[in-house]
């Protein structure tokens, strides 16, 4: 008896310490399936942020142009070539681009394919080295490795990502899957001006750039704000960033590499929003003056009693029109100096920046108009607001006379003469809310050239107009005579045939772009006018982790 329950005893503790041990097994099995699957998500969240510094990666590696181009896995491959786009040839890339000239490598440009020039680390690499990364006694290595399942830009500002994690054990040619995983990823997006080079000192809709005659001196973009159809046509066979820029010199007719080299079609902007003239970029608003002015140096000096200067409240019909003895001078030539006085500009506000609004402007061959942009020896920027623009009354002709920005002085007993030793152009805006809608420059060329603003050269050779920024997002500049201008000229035709030197530098050697963002752009204005680079910058929604 004793026998037998001693026996039973013995087995009840040899299936006791086998249970044990079958137990031991069992969470051993069960802890190395959960670290498998921990390695998978550390490898596809690990991946995912390798992908996304490549992509943001700026400099000579610049990819950023991936956040445009879809790299769906469920894309089928036809018998010819791969039709995801990251894999497409560079010239059948380049069209599909908003920046068809971007530089898409900047090494081996001569490849015809992108897919052998990109990092290694956007589609896919080992997370780990040789070594392994669980000692579980398997004969070979663990290990984790990531890939890029999908990439799609969603609508607007959003770019999704799919990559897959995996634990592997043995090496690449042989390897065993012990856990994957699938991570997706929503992006929000974003374009910058990364360089301040890159801004756009010229933007136009359509462009006649004069073959040779005109340049750019100093650093800035000239943008071609073009739709994708035209942008594609223009660029057809580009493969690197220079034959890209050749193709669409030659649709803006100019050869000249102080255009060419500083030219750059973009599809998805557009001009600034009229709004950044209602506030400078410290937040003051910006003064009205009461009247509105027609300005016509001719009736100076026709011996009527109509001034240069007329004035009044709605346009059109002008209640005023003699002028004030401190506004018009004529010299022994008989050539008029007109001058609009900081004191008498928006009298109410006289430290705010002043709107004047302009019926039509007319500065003939020999006369000068110049305005005070200084008072108290603080600047005072003027806005001359075009009103209007729906017919030939509504223009700035300044094809053979002066408009200046006035030397600065005390006193408002006589006319000032032009400062052409520091003018700054961001202080004088030339602004045209309507205008002239044709993309064409045919009527700009004619005997009786038709455009919201005319400039040329004086008698002396002097630029018509020296420093200003021209703000015509719906009308058309016309050159009649080569001639330069410093500062920026936004316009959606800008027919510049005769030639067109834009300086892109004040006296003093600084950006005008510069001058001109920090004192009207505030930190609440959209403004992004140039060359862009795009960027991923925050999550827009949680990660989904998928295990299969």
């Amino acid at each position: 008896m004793a026998l037998a329950i001693t026996l039973l005893l013995g087995m009840t503790l040899i299936f006791s310490a086998g249970g044990l041990i079958a137990k031991q097994m069992m969470l051993r099995r069960v802890g190395a399936s959960e670290s498998y699957k921990q390695l998978a998500d550390m490898a596809a969240s690990s991946g995912m942020n390798r992908i996304l510094a490549a992509m943001n990666r700026g400099g000579i590696t610049d990819y950023s142009f991936l956040w445009e181009l879809k790299q769906d896995e469920t894309i089928q491959w036809d018998s010819d070539k791969k039709t995801r786009e990251w894999d497409l040839k560079i010239s059948d890339i380049r069209p599909l681009l908003t920046q068809s000239c971007y530089p898409i490598k900047t090494t081996n440009e001569g490849i015809s394919s992108l897919f052998a020039d990109l990092p290694a680390d956007v589609y896919g690499n080992n997370i780990s080295g040789p070594e392994t990364l669980r000692d579980d006694s398997r004969s070979q290595p663990i290990r984790a490795r990531f890939r890029l399942r999908s990439y799609s830009p969603g609508a607007g500002t959003t770019g999704i990502f799919q990559v897959e994690g995996y634990a592997l054990q043995g090496d690449s040619k042989d390897s065993k899957v012990l856990s994957r995983t699938l991570l997706k990823r929503t992006l929000y997006t974003r374009d910058d001006i990364i360089n301040d080079s890159h801004w756009a000192i010229i933007a136009a809709n359509h462009m006649d750039m004069g073959g040779y005659s005109s340049s750019i001196e100093g650093d800035g973009m000239a943008l071609w704000i073009v739709d994708q159809d035209s942008a594609a046509a223009a660029i057809s066979g580009a493969s690197d960033q220079s034959s890209c820029q050749s193709l669409a010199a030659e649709k803006i007719n100019t050869n000249s590499a102080g255009i060419k080299d500083h030219l750059w079609p973009h599809t998805n902007q557009s001009f600034p929003k009229e709004a950044i003239l209602t506030r400078t970029a410290s937040g003051e608003n910006i003064a009205t003056h009461p009247e509105v002015l027609d300005i016509d140096s001719t009736r100076a000096r026709s011996g009527t009693s109509v001034g240069a200067i007329c004035r009044g409240t709605t346009g059109n019909t002008f209640s005023d029109c003699k002028d004030r003895a401190n506004e018009v001078d004529i010299d022994e030539a008989g050539n008029a100096t007109i001058t609009l006085h900081a004191e008498d500009l928006c009298p109410s506000n006289p430290k705010q920046p002043c709107v004047v609004r302009i019926q039509s402007l007319t500065v003939n061959a020999g006369d000068t108009l110049s305005i005070e942009t200084n008072l108290g020896g603080q600047r005072r920027p003027v806005i001359l607001k075009l009103e209007g623009g729906r017919n030939d009354s509504y223009f700035f002709n300044l094809s053979n006379g002066q408009l200046c920005q006035a030397k600065e002085s005390t006193s408002t007993a006589s006319v000032l003469p032009c400062n052409r030793s520091s003018p700054q152009a961001e202080t004088l805006v030339l602004y045209a809310p309507q205008g002239d809608e044709e993309q064409e420059c045919t009527s700009a060329y004619s005997p009786t050239p038709k455009a919201n603003l005319l400039i040329g050269k004086t008698s002396d050779n002097q630029p018509s107009l020296p420093a200003a920024t021209v703000f015509m997002p719906r009308g058309t500049v016309a050159l009649t005579a080569p001639t330069s201008l410093q500062g920026l000229l936004w316009a959606k035709n800008i027919c510049a045939g005769a030639g067109l030197d834009l300086i892109s530098r004040n006296s003093a050697g600084e950006r005008t772009i510069k001058g001109f963002r920090d004192l009207w752009i505030h930190k609440d204005d959209s403004f992004i006018l140039g060359r862009t680079t795009r960027r991923g910058i925050r999550g827009k929604q949680h990660d989904t982790f998928i295990a299969w």
